[in-house]
């Protein structure tokens, strides 16, 4: 960011907690067609901004997080999977059911914040193929544990 410096001091010295904001900011629809509004949305910038608690970056209830949010995709792939696959299902018919599930959960989640927030889309894009590595994963994993015929 231009004059990093002097925008992190000025937003230090207004106080600015962790939180997203969007710049400017109406508080109803109907502000938005204001002129003094319109100006601000005219002049710029404009924008969203996600404010973390200070302090060094810290990656254990990140990786805690990530560790519940692929248990739960794991949990409702294993669940469909269920309802959907008789036992000694082909490992093709697995992964394909599998796959389709957790390549939906892991990679499409982040497309609306192209949509909605101004995103880049190229790092949508980056997202959406880390999405696919990690569903394609599971969803092999699955089609190579699946029980066999009884």
């Amino acid at each position: 960011m231009a004059n990093e410096s002097a925008v992190l001091r000025s937003m230090h010295d207004a106080g600015v907690k962790p939180g997203t904001y969007m710049f400017p900011n109406c508080t109803t629809m109907r502000e938005m067609v204001e002129p003094d509004m319109v100006a601000k949305y005219e002049r710029g910038p404009v924008g969203y901004l996600t404010v973390v608690p200070s302090g060094p970056p810290t990656m254990g209830g990140k990786l805690l997080s990530w560790f519940l949010l692929s248990m739960v995709i794991g949990v409702l792939t294993a669940y469909l999977a269920h309802h959907t696959l008789a036992p000694g299902a082909s490992f093709g018919a697995v992964l394909r059911i599998t796959g389709v599930v957790a390549i939906a959960a892991y990679a499409l989640g982040d497309i609306q914040t192209s949509i909605w927030k101004g995103v880049p889309w190229r790092v949508s894009l980056k997202f959406m193929g880390d999405g696919i590595a990690y569903g394609l994963t599971t969803a092999v994993v699955f089609a190579w544990l699946w029980p066999a015929a009884v």
